[in-house]
């Protein structure tokens, strides 16, 4: 050791050692002095003998398993020579949504330029597959993935037909009726129910509703939006 105060180790060596004498002692049922002369060994180092303790397991053809505190002479070296190792650099590899970012190009129509992330809870809430299950739902389900990077065309698609789905599974004629998480957004596609539900007064306000947002998913489609 190259400190000049490395003495003040020997102060440490009596807490760590009392500490673990005292850790033997109760799980043995024992003290710790008993401790100290059971588990007391002589070992060679090269500055003599020093006293430790060590604990020893015989493997029988194999090394024996060796476990010992202390041993080490506190004593100062002052030629000792320090050699400092370069830490090795570890580098990480990039997300795969950076990338996907930076490459500009919407995964739903293959437009370059300006795009945004469509994101979903969990996959389960596409819904099961299916000829009713829209091109960018399977586009997510083949990649396994919950995002989609798409442009402000189909992004606005995306979300027009999601709120379609919504109102007409709420509408009194629909048979996922029941179900406020029908379509394609949590729990699809819906669970059926038996029971008849008496006619809503309000009825026309969800079908002209939900024919106003499939005309508005179809113009989005259809048109593009500029910002």
């Amino acid at each position: 050791m190259l400190a000049s105060d490395v003495y003040r180790l020997n102060r440490l060596n009596g807490v760590m050692r009392t500490s673990l004498l005292k850790t033997l002692a109760c799980k043995h049922h024992s003290t710790g002095r008993k401790m100290a002369a059971r588990f007391k060994a002589k070992i060679e180092t090269p500055h003599g003998l020093r006293t430790c303790l060590q604990v020893t397991v015989e493997r029988g053809s194999r090394k024996p398993l060796v476990a010992r505190f202390g041993g080490i002479p506190l004593k100062r070296q002052a030629r000792a020579v320090l050699t400092d190792r370069i830490p090795e650099r570890v580098t990480h590899p990039r997300k795969e949504l950076p990338l996907r970012l930076l490459r500009g190009e919407c995964e739903v129509c293959g437009q370059a330029g300006s795009v945004t992330v469509h994101q979903i809870r969990k996959l389960t809430d596409l819904g099961k597959p299916g000829p009713e299950q829209p091109g960018w739902a399977r586009l997510m389900v083949k990649r396994r993935r919950k995002t989609l990077v798409a442009c402000a065309e189909c992004h606005h698609a995306i979300h027009a037909e999601h709120i379609a789905a919504l109102l007409t599974a709420r509408s009194p004629e629909s048979p996922l009726r029941g179900n406020s998480h029908g379509g394609f957004g949590r729990g699809l596609p819906g669970k059926r129910t038996s029971r008849k539900l008496a006619p809503r007064p309000a009825a026309y306000l969800y079908q002209e509703t939900s024919a106003r947002a499939q005309a508005y998913g179809a113009a989005c489609r259809e048109i593009r939006v500029t910002w």
